[in-house]
């Protein structure tokens, strides 16, 4: 059965490729990060929401 272009797993594969791409280059896994964690600013109130990471109570 094909995958639909929301299908998770596709996404995984996606994922999976990009890291595979930057694995040996210190400089491209930083703008991977960048890339994945910019905020739209349209949305941008200057901080991130989740910028502590708590422990579960």
């Amino acid at each position: 059965m094909p995958h639909s272009s929301g299908d998770p797993a596709i996404g995984g594969d996606v994922a999976v490729a990009k890291v595979d791409g930057v694995r040996d280059d210190p400089s491209a896994r930083l703008a991977l990060m960048r890339t994945s964690y910019r905020v739209p600013s349209s949305v941008d109130r200057g901080y991130l929401p989740y910028r502590e990471a708590r422990p579960p109570s």
